[in-house]
């Protein structure tokens, strides 16, 4: 097993057990004015990630560093437009606990440091699937 594998399974683990503590230290609210994902009250996107050819800013690309310039609007589309997409890939329903990922994801991004910055999020998405079972 690779060392970036095995550093977001610990995450991972350590992340479900200890979700809300992490989630009281991340700010929810970042101020990304001036970042590549900024946007104005006037100019929210419909689509902000997924699929990335219709989606304001590619899905594909983001990482945890990315994930701290996030709104949490950005941060709850990102989730739900992700399954969405896999949803549509597998032909099949995936149930999910919206908030728990969201808790999850920003724990995940807040505990990162190095090496893991450059995590798809994705990846740490289809993680938290596997792990419980639902893909």
């Amino acid at each position: 097993m690779n060392k970036p594998q095995l550093i977001i399974e610990w995450l991972i683990l350590i992340l479900l057990i200890t979700a809300p503590v992490s989630y009281a230290e991340f700010n929810p609210f970042p101020n990304n004015t001036g970042s590549p994902y900024e946007y104005s009250d006037e100019d929210i996107p419909d689509i902000c990630f997924f699929p990335k050819e219709e989606a304001r800013w590619d899905g594909s690309k983001i990482t945890a560093k990315e994930w701290k310039m996030f709104t949490d609007f950005q941060k709850v589309m990102f989730i739900g437009e992700y399954i969405e997409q896999l949803e549509n890939e597998s032909n099949t329903t995936i149930e999910i606990d919206g908030w728990r990922y969201l808790i999850a994801l920003n724990g995940f991004a807040g505990a990162c440091e190095d090496e893991c910055l450059n995590e798809p999020m994705t990846r740490v998405i289809k993680e938290l699937l596997v792990e419980q079972g639902k893909i």
